[in-house]
């Protein structure tokens, strides 16, 4: 069965090239806001312009299909297909550098800081 979908979520893994009659296509998968479930989704050549990489916030609109099989151990898996006729990319946020503090260290710096703050 194939519907018309939006899927939102991050890029899990670096994008996958392939050929598909003779075009060039990118394979992402994302972790679907919401649902948590992984959507994979085929970034055809009309978007060839467009950079992909881990870490970015994806929005991609098309066709939808839901594929179920069954595993080795006998267990029923749905696949969650995407092929993205509209594409939009968020580039991923800047990391801050996170300072290491000494638990000890800030205990009794507060301390001191709350000492200092008593007017007599």
């Amino acid at each position: 069965m194939s519907e018309y979908a939006v899927a939102a979520g991050f890029i899990q893994f670096d994008p996958k090239e392939r050929d598909v009659n003779g075009q060039e296509v990118r394979d992402i998968t994302i972790r679907a806001i919401g649902t948590q479930k992984r959507v994979y989704i085929t970034v055809w050549s009309d978007h060839a312009d467009v950079e992909l990489s881990k870490g970015q916030f994806v929005v991609a609109e098309g066709k939808f299909q839901i594929r179920e099989s069954e595993g080795d151990d006998g267990e029923t898996r749905e696949f969650f297909n995407l092929s993205a006729s509209s594409l939009a990319v968020f580039e991923q946020a800047a990391k801050k550098e996170r300072e290491t503090v000494n638990k000890s260290d800030s205990k009794s710096k507060a301390k001191k800081k709350a000492d200092d703050d008593i007017p007599f």
